[in-house]
């Protein structure tokens, strides 16, 4: 059975589109992440939002709402879906400092970094 998206990887995957950094035709992660690529960012939330799933199931999970719903507000004025204008509502008049300052909550620091 599928496990919804829960109200905290809506809100940091709206960040994570609200805020990438556009290089070219690539699109980077927001500038708060330094220099990791989408795949690290991914893994910085995976083991306090992952709800069990593997990885592979929880990244493709962010990307696919990454690039849809979220991407489509962003882009083309799109509607939230009810499921997410309830999570986003409120969210998207926060500040970016605010956003990631929620967001950070979520994050687990690979070993390397805690040093």
């Amino acid at each position: 059975m599928p496990v919804d998206r829960s109200p905290e990887l809506v809100k940091v995957v709206y960040f994570l589109n609200e805020y990438a950094r556009r290089d070219g035709n690539r699109e980077r992660p927001p500038v708060e992440f330094h220099t990791f690529n989408w795949r690290e960012v991914y893994e910085l939330f995976h083991d306090k939002l992952g709800v069990g799933r593997s990885f592979t199931t929880f990244r493709g999970s962010a990307e696919g709402l990454r690039r849809g719903n979220i991407r489509d507000h962003k882009d083309h004025g799109t509607k939230f879906l009810p499921k997410y204008e309830s999570i986003l509502g409120l969210w998207v008049s926060k500040s970016r400092d605010e956003q990631f300052e929620e967001i950070g909550q979520w994050i687990t620091l690979p070993p390397e970094a805690q040093r």
